[in-house]
C-alpha cells in the first residue's frame, strides 16, 4: 500500500520546489525584519560581543555565553558589523521551507496522495490565517517576520511527528534530538507524543519490542553528537539549578507572563485554543481510521502539556521547571489544526463528488484563509456536510471563483501591510545604525548608553510608562553594531531565564528608567550613575552631540 503512494523523483522534485515558494510566500506575507526583536540575542552570538574587553563585566552579554540554544552555538563568532545582518534572510528562508519540507513529510501519514492534493495541502498552510504572528494562550511564535530557532523547531517537529506516524522511530528519535539542539523546550514537549505513537504502534502490532527499542536505541546513538554539546552548556552555567534570591513567578509576572502563567491570559484566548483544538478534533474525524489516531494521540499529548504549564505555576517555584516554557506548546496545537484542516481540504479536492471540490473544499479553504477566528467555524461547515442536505445548486463553479476571490483580497492585504511595515522598521533601523556608527568612532570603548526603552508587559508591577522614543523601531542593533555598552533595556529581562542573578541589576534599573518622564530627567539620572550618553528625540531644549531625524545623541556630562 505504502509504495502506492510513492512519488517519482521528478514529482517530489516539484513538490519540494512548491514547498521553497511556499515559504517565500509566508514571508512576503508576514514580512521580514533583520536583526529585530529577539535577535537581540541573537546578534552578540554571531559577533562574539561577549569576548570583547569593554564587555566583560557587563552581566547582560556575558550572560549570552549560557543562550542554550546548540544553533547558535554552531553561529558563534561567524559575522562581523558588515555581514550580521544579512545573515537572518537566508536563515528565515529555511526556516520556512524546513517547515513546509515537514508539511510535506505530514502528507502521507495523513493519507494526503497525489500532486495535486499534496501541493494543495503546501500552499493552503501557508496561506492559513492562524498560523500569522503568536500563537494564543502561550504566544509562542508561528510565522513571525524575525527569524528564530524556535520558529525553525516547529519545522523538525512535525518532521519527528511524521516519522512517528510512519513507524520510522530511529529517524524520529534523531528528529527529536535535532529540535533539542535547536530549542531544548520544545523537545520536552515534543517527547510525549513521540511515546504515544510508538505505543499506538505496539497495539497495532506493527512494530515489536524488540525492533523497537533497537530503532531507538540507534537514533540515541545518532544523536549523541547533537545532545552532548547543548547539555555542556546547560551544565556549564555557574547558575544553572541553583535557586533563585527572589520569587520566580513574581520575576515573569513582571517581564513575559503569557508564556508561564495562564491566570495572565486573556480569556479570548484560552476560547480560541479550545476552539482549535476541537478544529483538529473534528477535522481528524475526516481522514482514515489510521491517521485520526494518530492525530488524535498527538493532539491530546499537546493539550496536556499545556495544561500540565497551566498548573505547574502552583506547585513550583523552580526555574528549571518553568522554564520549558509549556503554555508556548500551544504554536503546536496551532499548526496541528492548520495542517489538519489543509489536509482534509486538500483530500475533498480530489473526492469523486462534485460538490466536496466545488463547494465544502473552496469554503473550507475560505475559512482557513481569510480571517483570524473563521477556521473555528471548521467544524459547522464539516457537520453541515455530512447531513448531505444541501441542494446540488450550491456546488456550482461560481462558489470556488467567489472563495478564491475573497482570499486572494485577504492574502494580498496582508503583504500590502508587511511592505508598509518593513518599510517602517527600516526606517527605524536606519537611524539606529547612524547612531550606532557615530557611537563606535566617537565614544570611548568604555562608554555607557541610556537608550529608550518600553515596559512591554502591562500586567505586571513595573512602572508602565514608556521611556522616551519607544516607538522608534530598530534599536536592537545599536548594542552590537556600536560596541558600546546600553545601561539596561527591559526586553534584555529575558536573561534571567538562565542567569537569575542578573535580575537585581536590570529590575532595578529598568524600574528606575521606566519612571524618567522628560530629557531632563533622564540626563540627570544618567550624571548620577555615571552614563555618558542618552539617546532621545531630538529637541531644540537640549544642544546635542549628534543628531538627525527623530533620534539624538545627548552629552551627560560625566
Amino acid at each position: 500500500m505504502e509504495r502506492a503512494h510513492r512519488h517519482p523523483p521528478l514529482t517530489i522534485a516539484g513538490l519540494v520546489a512548491v514547498a521553497f515558494l511556499c515559504a517565500w510566500l509566508t514571508i512576503a506575507i508576514t514580512g521580514h525584519e533583520s536583526g529585530a526583536g529577539n535577535n537581540l540575542f541573537h546578534l552578540p552570538i554571531l559577533t562574539g560581543l561577549y569576548d570583547q574587553p569593554n564587555f566583560a563585566g557587563d552581566p547582560f552579554i556575558q550572560s549570552i555565553r549560557f543562550y542554550a540554544s546548540g544553533f547558535w552555538m554552531l553561529l558563534r563568532h561567524t559575522a562581523d558589523r558588515e555581514t550580521m545582518l544579512a545573515f537572518f534572510l537566508p536563515l528565515q528562508v529555511a526556516s520556512r521551507f524546513l517547515f513546509f519540507v515537514g508539511v510535506l513529510a505530514m502528507a502521507r501519514p495523513l493519507h494526503v496522495t497525489g500532486v495535486r492534493a499534496t501541493a494543495t495541502l503546501l500552499v493552503l498552510v501557508a496561506l492559513a490565517y492562524a498560523l500569522r504572528g503568536t500563537a494564543p494562550a502561550g504566544d509562542g511564535g508561528l510565522f513571525v517576520p524575525i527569524f528564530t530557532h524556535s520558529e525553525l523547531a516547529n519545522g523538525t517537529t512535525l518532521i519527528a511527528l511524521a516519522l512517528a506516524m510512519r513507524g520510522r522511530f530511529g529517524a524520529a528519535v534523531f528528529a527529536w534530538s535535532v529540535t533539542f539542539f535547536i530549542n531544548i523546550f520544545m523537545a520536552v514537549w515534543l517527547a510525549p507524543a513521540l511515546g504515544l505513537l510508538a505505543s499506538l504502534a505496539l497495539a497495532r502490532r506493527t512494530v515489536a519490542w524488540p525492533g523497537l527499542l533497537l530503532r531507538v536505541a540507534l537514533g540515541g546513538v545518532a544523536s549523541l553528537p547533537l545532545l552532548v554539546p547543548v547539555l555542556m552548556n546547560v551544565l556549564g552555567n555557574p547558575e544553572f539549578g541553583h535557586a533563585p534570591a527572589f520569587d520566580y513567578p513574581t520575576f515573569l509576572r513582571d517581564y513575559w507572563p503569557t508564556h508561564f502563567l495562564v491566570d495572565q491570559l486573556a480569556k479570548r484566548d484560552l476560547v480560541v485554543l479550545a476552539g482549535l483544538v476541537a478544529t483538529a478534533w473534528v477535522a481528524s474525524m475526516t481522514l482514515a481510521a489510521r491517521a485520526r489516531t494518530a492525530v488524535q494521540l498527538v493532539l491530546l499529548s499537546y493539550a496536556a502539556v499545556w495544561m500540565v504549564g497551566a498548573v505547574v505555576p502552583w506547585l513550583t517555584r523552580s526555574p528549571t521547571i518553568l522554564n520549558l516554557h509549556l503554555l508556548r506548546s500551544s504554536a503546536i496545537i496551532v499548526i496541528l489544526a492548520v495542517v489538519v484542516v489543509a489536509a482534509a481540504i486538500a483530500r475533498l479536492t480530489v473526492s469523486p463528488a462534485k460538490v466536496d471540490r466545488r463547494l465544502w473544499a473552496p469554503l473550507l479553504a475560505l475559512l482557513l484563509v481569510a480571517g483570524p477566528y473563521l477556521i473555528l467555524l471548521v467544524p459547522v461547515v464539516l457537520a453541515v456536510r455530512q447531513l448531505r442536505v444541501v441542494p446540488a445548486i450550491f456546488a456550482a463553479r461560481g462558489v470556488a471563483a467567489v472563495a478564491l476571490a475573497v482570499m486572494l483580497v485577504s492574502v494580498g492585504w496582508a503583504i500590502r501591510t508587511s511592505v508598509a511595515e518593513d518599510a517602517r522598521f527600516r526606517a527605524g533601523q536606519r537611524e539606529w545604525l547612524a547612531l550606532a556608527d557615530w557611537a563606535r568612532t566617537h565614544s570611548a570603548p568604555g562608554a555607557l548608553f541610556l537608550l529608550p526603552t518600553k515596559n512591554i508587559n502591562f500586567a505586571g508591577s513595573l512602572p508602565h510608562d514608556d521611556n522616551g522614543p519607544g516607538f522608534v523601531p530598530g534599536s536592537d542593533v545599536f548594542e552590537t553594531m556600536a560596541e558600546r555598552r546600553v545601561w539596561v533595556g527591559f526586553k534584555e529581562g529575558a536573561a534571567v531565564m538562565w542567569t537569575p542573578g542578573y535580575y537585581d541589576e536590570w529590575h532595578r534599573r529598568v524600574a528606575d528608567v521606566l519612571r524618567l518622564r522628560t530629557l531632563a530627567d533622564r540626563l540627570g539620572y544618567a550624571r548620577r550613575n555615571g552614563v555618558g550618553y542618552v539617546v532621545d528625540h531630538c529637541t531644540g531644549a537640549v544642544r546635542p552631540v549628534h543628531g538627525g531625524g527623530d533620534l539624538c545623541v545627548y552629552s551627560a556630562g560625566t
